[in-house]
């Protein structure tokens, strides 16, 4: 059955409400300072500020490259969920199918460091690929409040 682009808004509407409660409240995407600004059916988009627990150059003030691929894969996570979700959505998926995003997992993560992680305040996107059956292909960015693109991450995660 086709679905409405109001149905299908409410539905996102509704995911963005508990995808910011869980993902902000996981410990690490705490420490992180995560926020969930936006997501669509095709991307979600986090952002972060650098602070001193953060850094991977005090001096030069750079962000940590853990900190990179910590941002990146929760963000890869997250629109990976929202692409299986929609999936499963657009095809009437029982509740059973459902209850599988709980156990969302990265498979695999490839991230390329194209500038060093200068900036004040982060923007990480991940963008849709494709959503399977069982795996989600994402591709993300990092880039500062300049617009600078900082890294890009490919990633599967299987649900």
């Amino acid at each position: 059955m086709e679905k409405s682009k109001a149905e299908i808004q409410a539905h996102l509407n509704g995911l963005y409400k508990s995808l910011k409660e869980t993902f902000e409240s996981i410990p690490f995407n705490q420490t992180l300072g995560l926020t969930l600004q936006s997501l669509s059916e095709n991307e979600v988009v986090f952002t972060f500020k650098l602070n001193d627990r953060l850094l991977g150059n005090p001096y030069q003030k750079i962000l940590h490259g853990g900190a990179i691929c910590g941002a990146i894969d929760a963000t890869g996570g997250a629109a990976s969920t929202v692409g299986a979700y929609m999936n499963m959505f657009m095809r009437d998926a029982s509740p059973e199918e459902f209850k599988r995003l709980e156990k969302i997992g990265t498979v695999g993560l490839h991230i390329d460091f194209l500038r060093p992680g200068v900036g004040e305040t982060f923007t990480c996107k991940g963008m849709l690929n494709r959503a399977g059956s069982k795996i989600v292909s994402i591709s993300m960015e990092l880039r500062n409040e300049k617009d600078v693109l900082i890294a890009i991450g490919g990633g599967s995660f299987i649900h």
